[in-house]
């Protein structure tokens, strides 16, 4: 009787498991993709300038030029680096024809409509424009650095205003890892000012720290110059009107529910920080406000921000300190400290300074954030830049 109980009790459990394990066993495997070198024919240069892992080397193309890259095996997509925005651009592949470049991605993910061993690519007539780098990969699982990236978002719950490439993890910290890679959350980041007259490869290193940090939107990149000022007046003169109206037309634009900006006094007193600083202060308002700025409001609408919070605002005891050094699941256990330190550490060119990110007891401790201001009272636990935000309920 007891051996008959014990089979029966196998077969229910052969009877339970077997959905679970037959719907594993179907699942199919997800080979990776392969990294193809290529051959290239139809512009100057050195192809393998073009495949070497180096983002300020790179070819010169005319305007108008057509080329072709051929593999061995069939390309399946390509990754483009770009040296600046770049203009539309046709793709041909198997006797079909896609137009690119849409997007203005500086880093193009292109996904052929199917795979071909030729690809022939032909830039629209006009200025030349140069190709950091070119990647050909087989059908598979990508390797985790190519970035396929979204546009800009339409409803961010997190807008984050850096001055600088690099601003977004000297002094916020962890907050990208943390909302965007740990949470999910739909993170956003307004770049004040534009490096690409300056040092352009800052453009590269911003995208790759985003990527590793789990954004996947797009920044946008406020067209100023990158200036060290140092005088007050200027620096309103130089930057006050532009950045307002580039801080209104991204409020709208993403309708945030939290924005995240500078230090009023400038962090170590850098005036385009503080610049951004009191200019965010009046944007949150004017964005609200139909009369300015009325082509960005006919376009996207108006928009009042819930929440502003600005770095070390107010005072201590009444400061948001975020929690950077806890394990997150997204980034294999490391913290959003840890993570944020080596999103920093792809800004290759500005490791040269005595910047760093700072954390705990630092004077620029990227924990700690002030309420500016608040639509939805005041913080209570104040440990959490989302405390009293359901993104449902405002959408």
């Amino acid at each position: 009787m007891k051996r008959h109980m014990r089979s029966l009790l196998c077969l229910l459990l052969c009877f339970l498991l077997f959905p679970a394990v037959h719907a594993a066993a179907a699942e199919p495997e997800v080979s990776s993709a392969e990294r193809l070198k290529y051959t290239l024919k139809g512009i100057s240069g050195q192809s393998r300038v073009l495949n070497d892992w180096k983002q300020d080397t790179g070819i010169s193309v005319r305007g108008g030029t057509s080329f072709t890259i051929k593999a061995k095996k069939p390309i399946a997509c390509l990754y483009i680096l770009w040296d600046a925005k770049p203009r539309t651009w046709t793709l041909k592949a198997g006797g079909e024809k896609i137009v690119c470049g849409k997007s203005k991605f500086r880093h193009e993910y292109i996904e052929l409509p199917h795979p071909a061993k030729t690809v022939t690519i032909t830039l629209s007539k006009g200025s030349s424009i140069r190709i950091n780098e070119i990647y050909a990969f087989t059908e598979g699982a990508l390797p985790d650095w190519v970035q396929v990236w979204e546009p800009p978002a339409k409803y961010a719950d997190i807008l984050v205003i850096p001055t600088h490439a690099d601003d977004e993890y000297v002094f916020f910290g962890g907050i990208l890892p943390t909302y965007a890679g740990e949470r999910g959350l739909d993170v956003q980041v307004l770049y004040m000012t534009d490096h690409q007259k300056t040092q352009k490869v800052r453009n590269h290193e911003l995208l790759n720290g985003l990527w590793l940090s789990g954004v996947r939107r797009y920044p946008i990149i406020n067209g100023s110059k990158d200036l060290y000022l140092t005088g007050r007046k200027e620096a309103r003169r130089v930057y006050e009107t532009r950045f307002l109206r580039a801080q209104v037309r991204a409020i709208r634009r993403c309708r945030p529910l939290v924005i995240v900006g500078h230090d009023v006094k400038g962090e170590y007193g850098h005036q385009a920080h503080i610049q951004n600083a009191l200019c965010l202060q009046k944007a949150v308002t004017l964005a609200a406000d139909p009369s300015f700025d009325p082509e960005s409001a006919e376009k996207y609408g108006v928009w009042e921000t819930p929440k502003l919070y600005l770095h070390l605002y107010g005072r201590k005891s009444d400061q948001t300190v975020l929690n950077y050094s806890s394990p997150l699941k997204a980034f294999g256990g490391k913290t959003a400290f840890e993570v944020a330190k080596e999103a920093f550490a792809c800004h290759k060119s500005q490791q040269v300074y005595s910047f760093e990110v700072y954390g705990a007891g630092d004077p620029y401790d990227s924990r700690r954030f002030g309420l500016y201001r608040s639509l939805v009272g005041p913080d209570e636990d104040k440990n959490d830049l989302m405390e009293h935000i359901v993104p449902e309920n405002w959408r």
